[in-house]
């Protein structure tokens, strides 16, 4: 039976998937961070820390699908529409 690796990027055309995924590991990371044993030591063993891997394709995430640069072809074509305005 193959293992699933769950470091592998997936390029898929579902973009909510990926962004609702990143939301959720996310939430989880926070969710489960150290501070929640200062909240009640008890809680200690539930505290989760994001391997460096995991915290690298999440870091990937963010660079690949929040701050993407505007590529030439778009930004020609709104100066081309802008000035077909005037």
């Amino acid at each position: 039976m193959p293992t699933l690796n769950l470091y592998t990027p997936v390029r898929c055309c579902q973009s909510q998937v990926q962004e609702a995924s990143y939301m959720s590991i996310c939430d989880l990371l926070v969710m489960f961070a150290p501070q929640l044993a200062n909240a009640c030591p008890t809680l200690k063993p539930l505290v989760q820390r994001a391997p460096d891997q995991l915290q690298h394709a999440l870091l990937d995430f963010v660079r690949d699908f929040v701050f993407v640069m505007p590529e030439e072809d778009d930004g020609k074509k709104e100066t081309i529409k802008k000035h077909e305005r005037c």
